[in-house]
């Protein structure tokens, strides 16, 4: 597992996925929050984290993990 963080960004890297926050991906003119696996290549713009501050990084990037989990469900005999 591999984490990772700057002013403008933030990540954690797991063998089976990977999150991202931050300014490489953007949707118009809003960073986003990414996470990209087998099976998973979701995108989620700033507006629907729910944090005040699109330079908080660390809190978008968590923020972004728990939407994932409640929206993106793991299946039944997923590894």
């Amino acid at each position: 597992m591999r984490t990772y963080s700057s002013s403008d960004y933030a990540g954690l890297d797991t063998e089976h996925i990977k999150f991202y926050y931050g300014y490489e991906v953007m949707q118009g003119a809003e960073w986003c929050f990414t996470a990209k696996g087998k099976g998973y290549d979701v995108t989620i713009p700033f507006p629907e984290l729910h944090v005040k501050d699109s330079f908080d990084c660390l809190r978008c990037l968590l923020a972004g993990i728990g939407l994932f989990l409640d929206r993106y469900p793991r299946q039944e005999g997923e590894g």
